[in-house]
């Protein structure tokens, strides 16, 4: 999971450079770095959610509750 969410991270660093308006180098790194951590928390948050539902979707199954 940690894997992913860098990995999403450095995709969303790139997709938000290419629209960072014509600052330095160094301006545009800091910008886009800083515009891609809150959508790399929301992956992060929608992920851990998205394993915990199928953990607990995976218990329920092999103990045979119906919800």
């Amino acid at each position: 999971s940690l894997g992913l969410t860098a990995v999403f991270f450095l995709w969303m660093c790139q997709v938000s450079y290419s629209h960072t308006p014509d600052f330095s180098e160094r301006g545009k790194l800091i910008s886009a770095a800083y515009t891609a951590v809150p959508l790399t928390l929301i992956f992060w948050i929608a992920l851990v959610g998205f394993w915990v539902t199928l953990v607990d979707q995976v218990r329920r199954k092999k103990a045979g509750i119906q919800s």
